[in-house]
Order: C-alpha cells, then structure tokens, then sequence
C-alpha cells in the first residue's frame, strides 16, 4: 500500500512501485501472477510493463475516454484472445 496526496495522479510513479510490489509478490509463490487494476492505470507505460512480465497474466479496466468504440469491439472481437478456463467462465 502507497499513501499518496489526494492531488496526486494514481498513475503518477506508479510503474516503479508496480515492479517492486511485483518483486515482493514473487517472493511468496513461484505460482503465475494475475494482476487486476482499475482504470486509473490504462496508461500504455504500465501496459507495456504488464506485457514484459514472465508468468504473469493481468486484467486492467479499460476508460475509453474518446476512442471509437466500435473500432475496438471489431479489433478484440477479432484479434483477442479469450481463454476459457472452465466451461460457463
């Protein structure tokens, strides 16, 4: 947990604080990671950094701001990857 000022932007610093709560993690299981943030941190720095780690899944909540929503229904519609688990999931 980081307390932070109310001003202060949650995805300000965030990515440096990110590894290091992903270090702590990794030291309590060799088990594969599965992140989930909200949408204050969509940004495309803490995606990438998401992307670049081993055994690691994650969910991040999408703010569409301005984006074209159907531009982005057809592209994880058609170039997603949806992983089913177990049936009904």
């Amino acid at each position: 947990m980081e307390l932070r000022g109310g001003s202060q932007h949650s995805q300000n610093g965030f990515v440096p604080f990110f590894r290091w709560a992903l270090d702590k993690a990794r030291r309590l299981t060799e088990k594969p990671l599965l992140v989930r943030l909200d949408a204050a941190h969509d940004a495309v720095e803490t995606r990438a950094e998401l992307s670049a780690q081993e055994n690691t899944d994650f969910i991040v909540k999408w703010n569409p701001r301005r984006a074209k929503r159907a531009y982005w229904a057809h592209k994880v519609c058609y170039e997603g990857r949806v992983l089913q688990v177990r049936r009904g999931k």
